[in-house]
């Protein structure tokens, strides 16, 4: 990969909702958790070294149940919802609308988890400059309006409400140009699985492009 551009966005999918995203020397982790995958171990979690920013979209363990073996992970500053800091005393939380580290920008919006609405969730708008991400967390509807037309939308496919019909309403509204499905493996309606999410995006939005991201490898988002 010596041959990739500073400007380059690097993904790494770790397991259920958790992504590394590298750009440049920048490395941002997205909901450190993992459920019943057990891909992201505590042995690789160990492993990363180098996080400037942690970016959490609710305090459900199975998005940081592997902060705590992160490398000084309490000296990296999170961001998300304004449960993060009673659920995560010790760590440097970070609670505005927005963030900012280098050239990249961060701002959460609103979105709904499902039927535990005692659940303060957030989702995340990151321009990367170049390009633009969406991460919807665990959200299976917005709260808010946001500005369609992301580059990428992170989307769940399982969970309490979040399923691929939900998750095709998501994207007729945001229109993405490519969809990252994620948080397929879990106990709740678990036929959101990607390859079917696939099929159907191609039906019903062809020119909308899907990835479904290997798990421990780093691909370039273009």
């Amino acid at each position: 990969m010596s041959q990739i551009p500073a400007t380059a966005i690097l993904l790494t999918f770790l397991g259920t909702a958790s992504f590394l995203i590298q750009q440049g020397d920048t490395r941002i982790l997205m909901d450190p958790g993992d459920f019943l995958t057990n891909r992201f171990t505590r042995e690789k979690a160990e492993s990363l070294k180098g996080i400037d920013l942690i970016l959490v979209t609710h305090t459900d363990f199975d998005h940081i149940n592997r902060l705590a073996f992160i490398p000084d992970a309490r000296s990296i500053p999170v961001f998300g919802p304004c449960s993060i800091k009673d659920a995560l005393p010790g760590y440097h939380c970070f609670t505005d609308k927005e963030y900012v580290i280098g050239d990249i920008k961060i701002t959460k919006f609103r979105s709904i988890h499902g039927i535990r609405h005692d659940v303060i969730h957030t989702g995340f708008i990151i321009d990367m400059g170049s390009k633009l991400l969406y991460n919807m967390g665990d959200g299976y509807r917005l709260e808010e309006v946001v500005k369609a037309g992301p580059d990428f939308l992170f989307l769940t496919l399982s969970g309490m409400e979040a399923n691929i019909e939900n998750g095709l309403k998501n994207v007729d509204i945001l229109q993405p140009k490519t969809v990252i499905p994620m948080h397929w493996e879990t106990l709740f309606r678990c036929d959101g699985k990607p390859r079917k999410f696939e099929k159907k995006l191609k039906e019903q939005f062809p020119s909308i492009k899907c990835i479904i991201p290997p798990y421990d490898k780093t691909i370039v988002l273009q």
